[in-house]
């Protein structure tokens, strides 16, 4: 507990027993992390651990504190896979009141408290096998005490997923996930072939791996290293042996692992799955997450679903078969390893332990953290088109977040709205002369005012002003790339190719808006990249209430649409096309009527509503409609349809999926990466009119089906994709450019 000054937001961290720092198991690795990553976010921790007499005293002190009127934001317990009344080294209730008598304390005083709930191994029934009965059945009354006295003593129980509430079954709490984070700093590489893989953890009647040991000796090609402790092997090996020669057992653990780690490319969590796994959510999967490594995990379970919807790998039915198809596949294509190695990249920063931390600040403050980021910036100068309204939102949001926001721009702000706080700063653009002629103006902004950062928006026009306004100057240096700055901007001659090269390189760190981009942007530059979303405001894109939809015959309708700048590369001739064939299907099936709504405009809307008219769609194009109707815009619509022929990111296929519609996309970079295909929606070949139409037409006759995408698309940007934690992203990446300047 902390003697130091008052002068930082305080929390209250609580644990039924001492803290481990040399800890190598999940149970004692998480409470030191997450008490470490509090303090790491500005956070003065009171401590109440270790035995019961001295959490006595340490609540003591708590007590006191209170009685002087001293405020604590929260409180964060974390509990031990015992019952708290018997978590003293002899098991026995030593002080069984101090626990939850301290926390109802708390929350008598206005500070939230929420409990990290481990297990509810003891509710199945290989619980206690072997144990004394009289310690066993005391052990299980002492469980359902923990449960009842939670309902008194938190107002948010943490568990590791969304699925282990159904165990422990008492809908008087709220519940809230809060799964395993990671710590690893920035992995290197390996490299992607020979395929060498991993698995670390324990062995036995929950972690049967038989499949995968089988189907090794079907792939000599392959490498597997299983790393579990050695009593556990001991007492399984009769069920493996004789392991084929490319099998390797090793008995490992902290520091030890990381020479594994440098030689591995992909991790294993392929085990059987049983109803345990249904909601497990184990440490190894974030430890291989941080560690870079991509997973091979298994359908029916909580893991195999994670690296499926987060494109951390590949997860197949268990078998052995399916496991020796998958490995043949993964030696003879190392391409595909790379690629998801570069996925997982892109994913570990929002798994951290300190995002974890951050997690728990929100559900229990409502706010972010007092002091967000010790070490990050409070003053930001945006360079960047004040007429986009991505460059509004994030300076909006930044201001709200609490940072002294800049803008310098040679683009007016046209009909985008700025908060008040925000300052413009109108840069020369003299006719002729580009981007470079704003170049002194920029520099003298930055002498003046000082910023903590710069963070420039466009790598190609705004990247070229910042590179030579900020030449010579100690500022960190935040370059974002959005799309055709790297798509585009280089392919149009070899000298573009090389500025952008320059720009990027001249940068202290980059920035990219989806995974995709990021990967494209790793051909210009080895400069560390975070990724940055544009997240969607789901408070705004809401799904519509039920409306009944009939066409003026009264027949039942089914609209199909997008809402898209009207540019060749977004495919909206293909759409037009696919509209008409998908309606000859859904006719011929006696389904209901279609009707095709483009809203947008942009240079070929001529050319667009040429085409329309020729298939007998005159009112197809309803024009361009401003920003703020587009949410109404898209609830007018059942079905969302992208079938871009490029695109570096998604946002409006997110806004759909927001608005709970179902989407059918094609197969490229942006609309690919942040749609689940099956789930959010349907995936299609790029200008394939007959695949997109079967698809359109699938769902058009199957309303059960639409409503089922529709809410999967809304829960993906809820927990993928909103706003706020695109704003979190950012403000990670101003954090690790201030840190890298230094």
């Amino acid at each position: 507990m902390s003697d130091a000054p008052h002068n930082r937001p305080r929390m209250i961290f609580h644990a039924p027993y001492p803290l481990n720092r040399m800890a190598t198991s999940a149970s004692g690795i998480r409470p030191v992390r997450m008490r470490d990553a509090f303090e790491s976010l500005g956070y003065e921790v009171w401590e109440v651990t270790g035995t019961s007499g001295q959490r006595v005293e340490a609540a003591a002190k708590v007590r006191r504190a209170l009685a002087d009127g001293l405020h604590f934001d929260f409180c964060y317990s974390e509990s031990s896979t015992m019952p708290t009344l018997l978590t003293d080294p002899d098991h026995l209730p030593h002080h069984p009141l101090v626990d939850f008598a301290l926390l109802r304390t708390l929350r008598a005083h206005g500070t939230r408290v929420g409990l990290f709930y481990r297990d509810i191994y003891w509710r199945f029934p290989n619980y206690g096998v072997g144990l004394n009965p009289v310690k066993k059945y005391s052990a299980l009354a002492a469980y359902r005490h923990d449960l009842l006295a939670y309902r008194r003593a938190t107002d948010v129980l943490f568990l590791p997923s969304r699925e282990m509430a159904a165990h422990v079954g008492d809908p008087r709490l709220t519940y809230s996930p809060l799964p395993p984070g990671h710590d690893v700093p920035e992995p290197t590489e390996v490299s992607p072939e020979p395929l060498r893989m991993l698995y670390v953890g324990g062995i036995g009647a929950h972690y049967r791996l038989h499949a995968l040991t089988q189907a090794m000796a079907d792939v000599p090609e392959a490498h597997l290293v299983l790393c579990c402790r050695e009593a556990d092997w001991a007492a399984i090996r009769d069920e493996y042996e004789p392991l084929p020669p490319n099998v390797e057992v090793v008995h490992r653990s902290g520091e030890e692992l990381k020479e594994l780690y440098q030689r591995t490319n992909v991790a294993v969590v392929y085990a059987e799955p049983v109803e345990y796994w249904d909601f497990a959510a184990p440490v190894k999967v974030y430890e291989y997450l941080g560690n870079g490594k991509p997973m091979i995990a298994s359908e029916g379970s909580l893991t195999g679903r994670f690296v499926a919807e987060n494109r951390l790998g590949w997860s197949l039915p268990y078998s052995r078969e399916a496991a020796t198809e998958l490995l043949r596949h993964l030696v003879a294509s190392p391409d595909e390893v790379h690629r998801a190695h570069q996925d997982v990249m892109g994913a570990r920063e929002g798994h951290t332990w300190l995002e974890r931390a951050r997690t728990v600040v929100r559900e229990l403050t409502g706010a972010e953290p007092g002091d967000r980021r010790a070490d990050g910036p409070r003053s930001v100068l945006l360079v960047s088109a004040a007429n986009s309204i991505h460059t509004a939102r994030w300076a909006n949001a930044l201001v709200d977040r609490g940072l002294e926001v800049h803008l310098a721009s040679t683009h007016d702000p046209a009909d985008q709205s700025y908060d008040d706080r925000v300052t413009l700063h109108r840069l020369p653009n003299p006719r002729g002369t580009g981007y470079v002629a704003a170049a002194p103006a920029v520099r003298t902004l930055v002498q003046r005012l000082r910023p903590d950062l710069v963070n420039t928006h466009y790598a190609s026009g705004y990247g070229t002003l910042s590179r030579i306004a900020l030449t010579g100057l100690s500022v960190p240096h935040l370059l974002s790339v959005w799309g055709s700055d790297v798509y585009e901007f280089p392919d149009r001659n070899p000298a573009l190719a090389k500025l952008l090269r320059g720009n990027l390189a001249a940068a202290t760190r980059v920035a990219s808006t989806s995974r995709a981009m990021a990967e494209r942007t790793r051909h210009f530059t080895d400069k560390q990249i975070s990724v940055t979303p544009f997240g969607i405001d789901t408070e705004r894109f809401t799904p519509a209430a039920q409306r009944p939809a009939r066409d003026e015959g009264g027949r039942d309708e089914v609209v199909v649409g997008t809402v898209k700048l009207l540019k060749p590369v977004y495919g909206i001739d293909t759409l037009i096309r696919t509209f008409v064939r998908a309606r000859e299907i859904v006719a011929a099936a006696g389904g209901p009527a279609l009707r095709l709504q483009i809203t947008g405009g942009g240079p070929a809307e001529a050319d667009l509503r040429r085409l329309a008219d020729e298939l007998g769609l005159p009112d197809a194009l309803t024009g361009k409609a401003p920003h703020e109707q587009v949410p109404d815009r898209l609830r007018e619509l059942d079905i969302y349809v992208a079938l871009s022929r490029q695109e570096s990111f998604g946002a409006a296929i997110l806004e759909a999926g927001a608005c709970g519609l179902p989407v059918v996309v094609s197969d490229t970079e942006g609309p690919a990466e942040v749609t689940i295909d099956g789930q959010t929606g349907i995936i299609i070949g790029v200008d394939d009119v007959e695949q997109a139409a079967q698809a359109i037409a699938r769902l058009a006759l199957d309303p059960a089906l639409r409503a089922r995408m529709g809410a999967a698309g809304r829960t993906h940007v809820e927990d993928t994709y909103s706003w706020s934690a695109s704003v979190d992203a950012m403000l990670d990446a101003y954090r690790l450019t201030v840190g890298e300047a230094r």
